[in-house]
């Protein structure tokens, strides 16, 4: 299914405007007819831009929907340390526990790559969270495939 037209008109007027207001109203919209995939690339191209504030709530998202198709995306937005945030990094810290949900083994070894980096912020937070990767096994995957996977 195509994004519908209403939505992309307003979608491209915001990035063309980068009016930071204007951004908040992204969570406003029904999103019940796009699919995953389509909602997924919209709030990939919001976190590239730093004209919003919106990049703690799209980390949020990313976590809850544990996606395995954002691994990458989370990996190169730690990694490039583009991301606008505070020195403590929270929204980082997001993106960390969004690739340890995921839970995959591609998360995995983009959490091991982060644990090596020079920046002892975002390397701690990827240590904690694989120090914890087995304990913490019931929240990785999407939740439907943990339904299925408990089944058998």
């Amino acid at each position: 299914m195509a994004l519908h037209p209403n939505f992309l008109n307003w979608f491209n007027e915001l990035m063309q405007s980068k009016d930071p207001e204007k951004a908040w109203h992204y969570f406003d919209f029904d999103f019940s007819a796009f699919t995953e995939e389509e909602k997924l690339d919209t709030e990939m191209a919001l976190f590239r831009e730093n004209w919003h504030e919106l990049h703690d709530n799209l980390a949020q998202g990313f976590q809850t929907g544990k996606n395995p198709k954002v691994a990458a995306f989370l990996f190169e937005s730690v990694m490039n340390g583009k991301i606008p945030e505070f020195d403590y990094k929270p929204v980082s810290r997001k993106c960390i526990w969004a690739l340890a949900d995921i839970g995959t083994e591609e998360a995995k070894s983009y959490l091991e790559k982060i644990a090596q980096s020079n920046d002892e912020i975002i390397a701690g937070f990827a240590k904690k969270r694989l120090d914890n990767w087995a304990r913490e096994a019931g929240r990785k995957g999407k939740p439907e495939t943990n339904a299925t996977q408990k089944m058998t």
